[in-house]
């Protein structure tokens, strides 16, 4: 028996017990659940009880009169039931009345002289007698009447105990049962907080392990982000590698290009060895493993290396080596390994293992980077160093043909003049040609001059507050002869006063000289040069524009890269060496400005020239 069916029980056998008393010939004992309901007579009307009470006695005299004659001295024993019943129907009161008016009665119709209301002495004895015994019998009847009502209301009232005591039982039945039902649930409850706090604690040593992770990798970044060259992200990979995983030596080598060999960038713990500054990548083992496969090879004791890898066991054993970790470094392909080593058993569980293989994924990056800056140092070293010795030649050429150059022009000077004898036409004519060429010549070695001296950074600016006016100033005669030559149109138009450009003056002449130059060539005969200019709160914007054959939208970024000309063919060869523009736009970004163009083809192009504006004194 469980001890829910024990207080099930208990409970029905108190119910029991109150609701019926023990009864022994009773069997079997009743319970609260087949208590018969028990029927209180309810109290009467005064009028009801006092009425039968009347109505039984004459009843009474009814019977007795008939048979009078053979009850003789016993005439009032009819009259006994009335009375009695008229007290256990009525109370005292009614037993009362019934005794009084059955001796009335009795009196006047059977004792002495009929239909006379007197009392003879001989009738008053057994009269009072009567009267007294039936009022006795009377106030018992009424006290009986009374008990059993009593006993009714208690009889009621047990049952109705007992009802309440068999609901509470079926009510203390349903809280067992509500309460085991509870007890179950706060076991599975129990169950699950325990499950629940056993992940909680998982989660948290795993929370605790990756919060130490992204410390220590958030280290290593730290470290990693000054380091510049290999050998510099090797020595922090090593020193955080030591301080993470407690290594007592560690050694990061680069591969080279095959694979075959490595080169050791930094070091700790071991001893300086020349060997291992270049050394053999074997094609078996721990580090060919590593190589091939791009993971981690963990090697946990001596017994695992001479089981995994018996050729490289003593080795180990032979340095002391009991546990031993080979880590490639990788950036799209393996291109270092890095060892860690520990003269006692280390374990190495898997988040170790994740762990530093994470580590050396970070550091290849690192690595990666770090290679290939300095692969770009070199090249840009190579590339300056291969960029002087070209501007060294191109100034030591330039040098050695202007002299000639001079020469030249000087010599064709005496003879045009004839200070060497007297000249033909045909020979002046032939002398003015040399000269023309010798001009163009030297036009053209000086622009290899300037874009040299460009090039190295040897253009001194002098940049000054200058007006407008002087920068505009008598332009067209720097190309007269050749706007006459072609029949072309020039137009200046006024310049505002009071603006001022920060610029410097023999440098924009140089750049407005270089842009009315290409407009000349390029337009063709009968057209118009234009040179405008504008203004606003910061710049000043000086335009060349010609009506010439314009630049296609493709190419209008190439014509400022040096030795660049759209309009060279083998047909039609165009004068210069197609740095004009290169140099010009170099010029003016000397001097913080800009150089751009804005060109239709078969329609004309402008050429913008802007500085920044001087602030002007009034």
């Amino acid at each position: 028996m469980t001890v829910t069916e024990g207080v099930k029980t208990a409970v029905r056998s108190r119910a029991t017990s109150i609701a019926s008393p023990p009864d022994p010939s009773s069997s079997p004992r009743p319970t609260a659940t087949h208590v018969v309901p028990v029927i209180i007579p309810a109290e009467r009307p005064a009028l009801i009880r006092y009425g039968v009470a009347v109505g039984v006695t004459l009843l009474a005299l009814g019977v007795t009169l008939p048979i009078a004659s053979l009850l003789q001295r016993v005439i009032l024993i009819i009259f006994w039931p009335a009375v009695i019943g008229s007290a256990w129907f009525g109370g005292a009161g009614p037993g009362v009345v019934a005794s009084v008016l059955s001796i009335a009665l009795a009196n006047y119709f059977l004792l002495g002289t009929p239909g006379e209301l007197t009392f003879a002495p001989a009738d008053l004895l057994p009269l009072g007698v009567f009267l007294f015994a039936s009022t006795c019998v009377a106030l018992l009847t009424d006290a009986t009447r009374g008990a059993r009502r009593v006993a009714a209301r208690a009889a009621a009232q047990n049952a109705e105990f007992a009802h309440e005591l068999e609901m509470q039982a079926i009510e203390l039945e349903q809280q067992l049962e509500e309460s085991q039902a509870l007890s179950e649930e706060l076991e599975q409850t129990a169950e699950e907080n325990a499950r629940l706090h056993h992940e909680t604690m998982s989660a948290r040593l795993g929370a605790e392990q990756s919060a130490r992770v992204a410390d220590r990798l958030f280290a290593l970044t730290a470290r990693l982000s000054a380091a510049a060259t290999p050998a510099a992200v090797a020595e922090a990979v090593l020193a955080e590698a030591r301080a993470t995983f407690g290594a007592e030596c560690g050694r990061m080598s680069l591969l080279q290009d095959d694979g075959s060999t490595a080169h050791l960038l930094a070091q700790f713990g071991y001893p300086d060895d020349p060997a291992w500054r270049t050394y053999a990548v074997s094609t078996v083992g721990p580090s060919r493993l590593a190589v091939e496969t791009g993971r981690g090879v963990f090697i946990e004791s001596n017994a695992d290396a001479r089981e995994r890898f018996p050729a490289e066991a003593s080795a180990l054993t032979r340095a002391g080596v009991e546990t031993a970790v080979m880590l490639p470094i990788a950036d799209g392909r393996v291109i270092a390994l890095m060892s860690l080593s520990w003269s006692t058993r280390h374990p190495l569980p898997t988040e170790e293992r994740e762990f530093m293989e994470s580590f050396t994924s970070q550091c290849g990056q690192a690595l990666g980077r770090a290679m290939a800056t300095e692969a770009e140092h070199r090249a840009r070293e190579l590339a300056e160093e291969a960029n002087r010795a070209k501007t060294q030649f191109l100034a030591t050429m330039s040098h050695e043909l202007r002299t000639p150059l001079n020469a030249i022009s000087g010599y064709a000077e005496l003879l045009s003049l004839g200070l060497r004898g007297p000249t033909t036409p045909e020979q002046q004519e032939d002398l003015a040609r040399i000269m023309r060429s010798q001009r163009h010549l030297l036009s053209v070695i000086n622009d290899i001059l300037n874009f040299a001296r460009l090039e190295a950074g040897h253009v001194e600016y002098h940049v000054t507050n200058v007006p407008l006016a002087m920068l505009l100033g008598d332009l067209e005669s720097l190309i007269r002869p050749q706007l006459a030559a072609k029949q072309l149109e020039f137009v200046c138009d006024p310049v505002p006063n009071g603006v001022a450009a920060q610029a410097d003056v023999e440098k924009v002449r140089q750049v407005l000289l270089n842009l009315l130059a290409n407009a000349v060539k390029f337009t063709a005969p009968g057209g118009r040069i234009q040179v405008s200019s504008g203004h606003d709160d910061a710049r000043v914007h000086i335009r060349v524009s010609d009506t010439g054959i314009g630049i296609p939208l493709d190419r209008r970024g190439a014509i400022f890269e040096p030795f660049v000309q759209l309009h060279r063919t083998l047909a039609q060869p165009a004068e210069g060496t197609g740095l004009g523009l290169a140099i010009s736009r170099d010029l003016a970004r000397g001097m913080r400005g800009e150089l751009s163009v804005e060109s239709d083809p078969g329609v004309g192009s402008t050429f913008t020239l802007t500085l920044q504006r001087a602030e002007t004194q009034g």
